[in-house]
């Protein structure tokens, strides 16, 4: 298990489940969880915000408990990794892909 790290200026992930979790039972339902992640990313859909809940809700019981919480957000405080192929449309329309170690195949 990593440790509960802050990040700068902000709570940390078990201050946050804390303050997330009204009736301290020691879960977030979905309601607690919306409820606080709203006001950190105000365009969230519902959807979005589900999907991200269910993926967090690993033993598929309905809420979060700490860990699946705390999982959660060490998981959105990772540096996301680049692709390591990109896709380049030539003049004459033909399409390349292009890997990091810079040879050319057509597609």
């Amino acid at each position: 298990q990593q440790p509960d790290q802050s990040s700068p200026g902000g709570p940390s992930p078990s201050e946050l489940f804390q303050q997330m979790d009204r009736d301290r039972s020691g879960t977030l339902d979905f309601a607690e969880f919306s409820r606080v992640f709203v006001q950190f990313n105000p365009s969230a859909s519902m959807d979005d915000m589900r999907k991200l809940f269910d993926e967090a809700d690993s033993d598929r019981n309905g809420s979060l408990d700490h860990d699946e919480f705390v999982r959660m957000v060490q998981a959105s405080q990772q540096p996301q990794r680049r692709p390591s192929k990109r896709v380049a449309i030539t003049n004459d329309a033909q399409v390349l892909r292009q890997s990091s170690a810079g040879s050319d195949s057509a597609l």
